[in-house]
């Protein structure tokens, strides 16, 4: 196996430039190709989920819009298909994390 590679070495040092080249032109092939390619790892994948987000009125209570948000919910669990509805009044839910926002 030392053999093998001492022999490699040897004719890879040899001929550098020209395997540099060989290198670059590769790459620069690759990048080419690559345009092609597309960059989506993973298709598109439709759950069936969807949201709906609403704003009240500046100054409108919670309990107000408390209401609204079970009216949509109504609405929503009467269409076919549906099989559950969540809903957060008086806030934001993005990433796990849980912001105040009065009227929606």
């Amino acid at each position: 196996m030392t053999g093998v590679y001492a022999n490699t070495l040897r004719s890879v040092l040899r001929f550098r430039w020209g395997i540099a080249v060989g290198a670059f032109l590769l790459l620069g092939g690759v990048l080419y190709l690559m345009d092609d390619l597309g960059n989506e790892f993973l298709p598109q994948v439709d759950d069936g989920n969807f949201g709906v987000n609403f704003s009240m009125p500046s100054g409108t209570t919670p309990d107000v819009t408390n209401e609204y948000a079970k009216w949509v919910e109504e609405a929503i669990m009467e269409m076919p298909h549906v099989e559950s509805v969540f809903s957060l009044v008086g806030g934001h839910l993005s990433e796990g994390v849980v912001n105040e926002r009065p009227g929606t």
